[in-house]
């Protein structure tokens, strides 16, 4: 597509970004780890705003989820921050509190 689209200049250009999965991967890994930040600071600038559900909850094959949403304010506005994290050991409600 872009060999038919673009011009040859930026053709090359395109060429020259890195598309490997190793590469992607760690791209998305950089953006979630900089949303999580990002949230974590909103929430500690206002503590007194913030709401947070969990929830356990078993897929189709059994494996144990904690999901958590945090609902927070940031700027007047109401944000939300879903979570969720497989659990590899018992999962009754005081131990995944």
């Amino acid at each position: 597509m872009a060999t038919n689209i673009l011009v040859s200049e930026t053709r090359k250009k395109l060429e020259l970004v890195l598309l490997s999965n190793n590469v992607i991967q760690s791209r998305i890994i950089d953006l979630c780890l900089h949303i999580l930040k990002q949230a974590i600071a909103h929430m500690k600038a206002n503590p007194l705003t913030i709401s947070l559900l969990l929830d356990e909850t078993t897929d189709f094959s059994k494996c144990s989820q904690l999901i958590a949403l945090v609902r927070y304010v940031h700027d007047g506005t109401i944000k939300n921050f879903l979570f969720c994290e497989e659990l590899k050991t018992i999962t009754k409600a005081k131990d995944v509190f």
